[in-house]
């Protein structure tokens, strides 16, 4: 009897399949990935080596000119050289930095009477690699006269220290001196001490503009008097004169934040009120009115639909907020600040436009000084009455107090008469009385303090 044998194949569940696919795509995507960041590196030394032959090809072309002739377009020293130009037909930039160079062997700086020594320039090759990360490549090199030092009759130093208010130096500071006369439009950066010094700066009056400003700092400066308003003396542009060194220690502070918030007693927003800022730093007078220019000049704002207006990047001092725009069925009653706002480097403030409802029966206590009518601060205003009622707040520096409490929905204060206690330190005690009709709305009280 025949017996036949039944064959089976072996093959493949679908589990298995996409176990073995998964598996070829991770080792394919490994590959690739290292193939990729190979490549990259590989054309990243390329470009590197690229841009060392460019920069020592740059270098060698300003090693054959003369030492007169060391210069770039609009700087100091003056020359032929671009400060910036893109290499045709490749991903680079040359960027070239020249100025003179005080050696200090062979004087003290600043008390040099020929600091010009020498020549200092930097050639840089900037390009961007494949991850998107500026590459630079850079060679410096000292160029030096022939003979013996010599000075330019016509020439001096211009000097700068930066620091802030603290006295701390501002080290990285960006200054740009400007002078469209000479034709000079050149930017460098202070040293760890804050100083950045030009030797060989022509002689000029008032004709050299200087701008000073670093990420997070407040950004300087300089005006012409013959602009539309006078300067003040710090922020006059610079004058160099020949042989004197125009040394400027200027301040340079971190910006400051500000924030202005409208909205009642119950924290509800009050949207869309007008007002006006003005302040910072005073930088002169507008002519021919004499009128005060500031860093922020006048400016109509407002806030928006959530009651807030956000002002960042602001220069310290002293701002002004006028003309606050009056809202419909609300009273403006406190700014719940001193007035005006006085902003420190690197402070944020929160600043509050406070108003009351017109037709919620309750009451705003002003406290005042009875000399000069000025608020007092942290001023004890209790109400009370014969129903129970007793509650007692805290003026702010606006000296305002407010009745009733936030609660939700909002309670108002109740029919009635309410005795008021109001007490400060330094000052005689006042008692008095307010009466709440039921429909009276809004009643105001103005409390004045007198020392004893």
């Amino acid at each position: 009897m025949e017996t036949k044998k039944k064959n089976k194949t072996a093959g493949f569940t679908l589990v298995e399949a996409m176990i073995v696919i998964a598996i070829f795509g991770i080792i394919a995507v490994s590959f690739y990935s290292a193939f990729s960041l190979g490549m990259n590196n590989i054309l990243d030394s390329r470009n590197r080596l690229r841009a060392v032959s460019l920069a020592n090809e740059k270098m060698e072309i300003i090693r054959n000119l003369q030492y007169s002739s060391i210069g770039v377009v609009g700087g100091i020293p003056s020359g032929n050289i671009p400060a910036e130009e893109s290499i045709s037909n490749t991903p680079f930039k040359a960027k070239t930095y020249i100025k003179y160079f005080d050696d200090p062997l062979d004087n003290i700086s600043l008390a040099d009477t020929i600091p010009n020594d020498c020549k200092i320039v930097r050639v840089e090759i900037v390009w961007n690699g494949f991850s998107g990360q500026e590459r630079i490549v850079s060679l410096i090199s000292r160029f030096a006269p022939k003979g013996e030092e010599s000075n330019n009759p016509n020439e001096g130093v211009l000097s700068f220290n930066i620091s802030d208010s603290a006295e701390n130096k501002v080290s990285q500071a960006n200054i740009r001196v400007v002078n469209t006369g000479f034709g000079i439009n050149m930017n460098d950066f202070t040293d760890s001490f804050g100083n950045l010094v030009y030797p060989g700066v022509r002689e000029s009056l008032g004709t050299y503009e200087i701008t000073i400003a670093k990420n997070g700092y407040e950004t300087f400066k300089t005006y012409s008097t013959t602009a539309i308003f006078e300067p003040e003396e710090t922020y006059r542009n610079v004058s160099v004169f020949r042989g004197e060194t125009a040394e400027k220690k200027w301040k340079l502070d971190k910006v400051a934040n500000l924030k202005i918030t409208s909205k009642d007693f119950f924290g509800d927003p009050v949207p869309n009120v007008s007002f006006k800022i003005e302040g910072g730093r005073l930088l002169g007078k507008e002519l021919p009115a004499n009128k005060k220019v500031f860093t922020t000049p006048l400016t109509s704002v407002s806030t928006d639909a959530n009651g807030e207006k956000k002002f960042e990047s602001l220069n310290p001092g002293d701002y002004t907020l006028s003309s606050i725009g009056s809202v419909s069925g609300y009273t403006l009653i406190g700014m719940g600040a001193t007035y005006p706002v006085s902003l420190a480097p690197n402070e944020s403030k929160n600043i509050n436009f406070n108003f009351a409802k017109n037709n919620l029966d309750s009451s705003v206590v002003k406290v005042l000084k009875s000399s000069d009518g000025t608020p007092i601060n942290n001023a004890q205003v209790r109400l009370k009455n014969s129903s129970g009622y007793d509650s007692s707040k805290t003026t702010a520096s606006d000296g305002v107090a407010f009745f009733p409490e936030k609660s939700t929905p909002q309670i108002p204060l109740l029919p009635g008469t309410y005795d008021l206690e109001v007490k400060a330190a330094g000052f005689t005690d006042n008692n008095s009385s307010i009466i709440i009709n039921a429909g009276d709305g809004l009643k105001q009280k103005t409390i004045n303090l007198s020392v004893p």
